[in-house]
């Protein structure tokens, strides 16, 4: 049988944090279901294709969303992750879920820019193929299908905040 799951519903090891039953958006990518599940004391966020609304509201609902992984597609009209929920997420690993076709689903060079200057580790799966994370006795491994091989407790943790260009920040 099937049942629709919303904020505070938990489905197996995860916890459903968005949408709520009273959400109503205007683009369907900020409704996207968003899940958070610990796997032997690694956490994991799964975004979907979670839009800009959608993202803004999650945030306001969970200011503490720290993530070791999180998992995000590519929504339709806006940009995955905003710099807002990256704060607040700082993981380790960033999954972007991306496709070569169509042309809307992958990832362009403006998000690559914006999440390079996070010192995080980032894999496009358009690039890497599929993802593997496997848990091990106190050990969380990552494979991609184009022989990338991590160890999670090894990848640097993300800057919290990116630092503006000196144009910006008042500096000459």
């Amino acid at each position: 049988h099937f049942r629709t799951l919303h904020r505070g519903d938990q489905a197996g090891p995860w916890h459903i944090l968005h949408p709520t039953e009273a959400d109503e958006f205007t683009q369907a990518d900020d409704g996207a279901l968003v899940r958070q599940g610990e796997f032997l004391g690694v956490r994991i966020l799964l975004l979907s294709d979670l839009g800009r609304a959608g993202q803004d509201r999650l945030l306001e609902r969970s200011p503490e969303l720290r993530a070791d992984i999180v998992v995000s597609g590519i929504p339709t009209q806006t940009q995955p992750l905003n710099d807002a929920l990256l704060d607040a997420i700082r993981p380790r690993l960033i999954i972007i879920a991306d496709s070569e076709l169509p042309a809307t689903a992958r990832a362009n060079e403006r998000l690559k820019e914006r999440l390079a200057q996070r010192n995080a580790t980032v894999i496009y799966t358009r690039e890497t193929g599929a993802v593997t994370i496997s848990f091990r006795a106190k050990e969380c491994e990552i494979k991609t299908a184009s022989n990338q091989h991590f160890k999670l407790k090894e990848l640097p943790e993300m800057k919290r905040t990116i630092p503006l260009p000196p144009s910006e920040s008042g500096e000459r």
